[in-house]
């Protein structure tokens, strides 16, 4: 059986999370944009 570790709740918004959340959202943001972007520009 597979074991979870889970952190607590305190853990979600330390500074490096809330960092390693940011860059995660604008990664996100830049692929889906270009994704988008060359669906529109090829067809």
């Amino acid at each position: 059986m597979v074991k979870l570790a889970f952190g607590s709740c305190g853990d979600s918004f330390s500074a490096t999370s809330v960092r390693a959340y940011v860059a995660e959202f604008i990664a996100t943001l830049l692929f889906v944009f270009a994704g988008v972007g060359s669906a529109i520009a090829y067809g």
